[in-house]
């Protein structure tokens, strides 16, 4: 990787405004003559920004100070250039060429830089000229065989399954696009002169140069204008191909020579110049107005719409580049290609799947090789085993005869492992043992019956156990219950009550007796005293005669509280008796 003063001394002749940022950073300005047209970076450090924060950090202290110096224009042509030495991660260079702040970004070596420095030599090709855009596609599809899978409007299902028609197949030979060599290669177009043609433009002579600027309001003629160059090639428009409207147009070429169009001119010669310029022949009518405005003629409308383009930019301009027809097919391309992706990933879990299949069969083969020697020493164990029992296998018909000892020894091993699963009981087969057993068998029989009474009387006393626990544990409750009363002294509280109601009768009296009249007698016996005196004396007997209600009144509510505390009281005695 160059050093800075390397890269000074190689880009200084070529770019005398060079201008050093840093230590490791160039600033250069490229220009068409005198004319800047972009603003490039170079940084040689060869550290890169890991992470967007600090790539942001970077642009704002290096691009930041020069990005609004010169042309507005200019802002738009910023480009950034990381040259490494060696291979950086993937994750790492996408974080810088993905990110548009400032500038456009790439992370180069130096070939690559030296590639991106220098501007581009272009050649015009002479003499073959190639297929069409469309046609080109369409050969390419045709030599994978995948044509009837893209071109065709089928399902995505149905295209899956051409494509894995075609999988592993022989592409189809198909004719390859002919190269056309032109008879005559036409001048560049200088003058034109609209003889006969629509009321707009009003202008009707044209004088062209390499680059010419068509412009002015809505409604002046400039798509006629257009239109008119597109009929003089092409006999048709594409806007509107059936239109027989008169026209009379004509053009002045660069080498001096004159051309007249009308509709009067014969398909032929569209036809001719279709197949020289785009490889297309026709053979009964005039179609060439549809390559020439796929490829040849930006219709003024189209432009503004791509002018204004935000979302579908490349895609807008692709379409007027290569046609609607050729950017169909790569769309439907690319949604093949997806579902193709989709398909590979499930083809993928399977390949693996029977990858892991094949390597369990390829350990179980490693394991067979063994075995072939394991079965020989069976083998010979087994045929010394027969000899011994006196069995002979003859030479001629081994095979049958092993085939026959396997199924014997197959029925005597499932025999084997029926015996072995049966529990075999002691069986008397003589007169003693079956009078023993008789004896034996009665005595376990009594001792049996004897055991089942014991059984039963044992679960009858439980039962009673259980009957008995039963009530101890509701006398228990009773006596817990028994146990708070006379925590509650209700004794005490029963003698309070008795206290309470004879005071109560008492009150009773005192109240019933408590009549207006006495104080009316006094009043009247007094009668001689002032009045002043009389109502003080009245106040201080009304006073003492609240003060007795008052007193009567709480005692009389305390004997209420009381009285019903030991009514229940008395209920709960009553049950707790009940119960003894």
């Amino acid at each position: 990787m160059p050093t800075i003063e390397q890269l000074r001394q190689r880009l200084l002749p070529r770019f005398p405004d060079m201008v050093q940022v840093d230590d490791a950073i160039i600033r250069i300005v490229r220009k068409a003559g005198d004319r800047p047209f972009s603003v490039n970076y170079i940084d040689v450090s060869a550290q890169l920004p890991s992470t967007a924060e600090a790539l942001d950090e970077y642009q704002d202290r290096v691009l930041g100070r020069y990005y609004f110096e010169g042309k507005k224009s200019l802002q738009w042509s910023n480009y950034l250039y990381f040259v490494i030495d060696q291979q950086i991660p993937r994750k790492a260079r996408e974080i810088i060429e993905s990110d548009r702040k400032y500038a456009r970004k790439f992370v180069v070596t130096e070939p690559e830089l030296e590639s991106a420095l220098t501007p581009p030599r272009y050649q015009i090709a002479e003499g073959i000229i190639d297929a069409s855009v469309l046609q080109t596609w369409t050969n390419l599809l045709a030599d994978a065989n995948l044509d009837q899978a893209v071109l065709n409007d089928e399902s995505i299902p149905r295209r899956l399954e051409l494509i894995e028609a075609a999988y592993g197949q022989r592409a189809l030979q198909r004719p390859a696009a002919r190269s056309i060599r032109p008879q005559s290669k036409l001048p560049f177009l200088t003058k034109l002169e609209l003889r006969t043609f629509r009321e707009f433009p009003l202008q009707r002579i044209f004088d062209l140069g390499t680059v010419t600027l068509v412009c002015g309001a809505n409604g002046t003629g400039k798509t006629s204008l257009f239109e008119a160059i597109e009929l003089l090639y092409c006999g048709r428009n594409k806007r509107n191909p059936a239109s027989d409207n008169q026209y009379s147009i004509k053009a002045t070429f660069s080498d001096g020579n004159t051309e007249n169009a009308s509709q009067h001119q014969s398909a032929a010669t569209f036809r001719d110049r279709n197949l020289a310029w785009y490889g297309q022949s026709e053979v009964r009518t005039n179609n060439l107005y549809q390559s020439f405005s796929r490829f040849n003629f930006l219709d003024t409308d189209a432009a503004v719409g791509l002018a204004e383009a935000k979302d579908n930019f490349e895609e807008d301009l692709s379409k007027l580049l290569v046609g609607p027809e050729a950017s169909k097919t790569w769309r439907e391309i690319e949604r093949t290609a997806d579902k193709l992706n989709d398909k590979i990933k499930e083809l993928d879990a399977i390949r693996n799947q029977v990858n892991l299949e094949l390597a369990s069969i390829q350990r179980q083969l490693a394991q067979t090789s063994t075995a072939g020697q394991e079965s020989s020493a069976v083998f010979a164990s087994l045929t010394e085993a027969v000899s011994r029992t006196g069995w002979t296998l003859s030479e001629e018909d081994s095979d049958a005869q092993a085939k026959q000892l396997v199924e014997a020894l197959s029925e005597l091993e499932a025999l084997l492992s029926g015996v072995l699963s049966f529990v075999w009981l002691e069986s008397p087969i003589t007169l003693s043992r079956l009078l023993e057993f008789q004896e034996t068998a009665g005595t376990q029989c009594a001792d049996s019956e004897r055991h089942i009474k014991e059984l039963q009387r044992a679960s009858e006393a439980e039962r009673l156990q259980k009957q008995s626990i039963k009530r101890i544990e509701q006398q228990l409750i009773d006596a817990q219950s028994l146990s708070q009363c006379i925590e509650a002294n209700i004794g005490t509280r029963i003698a309070e009550r008795e206290r309470l109601e004879n005071l109560l009768s008492s009150y009773r009296i005192i109240l019933a007796g408590y009549q207006r009249e006495p104080i009316a007698q006094q009043a009247k016996s007094h009668l001689a005293r002032s009045v002043a005196d009389f109502n003080e004396a009245a106040t201080a007997l009304r006073v003492v005669a609240d003060q007795s209600f008052a007193e009567a009144k709480s005692g009389y509510t305390r004997f209420a509280e009381l009285r019903d505390q030991s009514t229940n009281l008395l209920q709960q005695l009553r049950a707790i008796a009940l119960r003894f």
